[in-house]
């Protein structure tokens, strides 16, 4: 989206790359805390 002024700062490729990393942490460490247990092996939020 443009502002009354044009076009923002463009972020950096490296900084896009940073933030992508960072967020696929997120995602793994949350979906292995949320993950149930299948086929006998159980999972960190199984019973």
């Amino acid at each position: 989206a443009l502002g009354p002024e044009g076009p923002g700062p463009t972020a950096s490729w490296v900084a896009v790359a940073t933030l992508a990393v960072q967020a696929l942490e997120v995602a793994i460490e949350r979906s292995v805390r949320l993950a149930r247990g299948r086929d006998g092996i159980p999972g960190l939020a199984g019973n």
